[in-house]
């Protein structure tokens, strides 16, 4: 019979995400210094998504981030765009943004920070 020598949790072993909801920072400014697509499925289902990583850091329950995801489709639809991205990838950023609630809309929407 094998000795037992300690308890092993699967916790332990689980590789967590890198990133956090956009929504934890919604009101607060950022600056987006990479964009990356980060699609959700949910069975047979994708949703299309994007993750940003910003230049500032953001204290969440405890933990520092700097990578946020979404899959709120206005948002999606502007950071997918081809032109922003080959702009952000040749070391140009996007910001500051916040990102909120459109008045009397059910959805979130991305503008830049001054246009308030």
């Amino acid at each position: 019979m094998t000795e037992i020598k300690q308890q092993l949790k699967l916790g332990s072993y689980v590789s967590v995400g890198d990133s956090t909801q956009l929504s934890q920072i919604d009101g607060k400014p950022f600056t987006i210094t990479a964009i990356e697509d980060s699609d959700y499925t949910d069975g047979d289902s994708t949703t299309p998504g994007v993750k940003i990583t910003t230049k500032e850091e953001f204290d969440i329950n405890g933990e520092k981030y700097n990578k946020f995801h979404t899959t709120r489709s206005v948002i999606v639809e502007n950071l997918r765009n081809e032109k922003l991205r080959t702009d952000i990838q040749q070391g140009n950023v996007l910001g500051p943004l916040v990102c909120k609630k459109n008045p009397g809309k059910k959805y979130y929407v991305m503008e830049d920070v001054n246009s308030s």
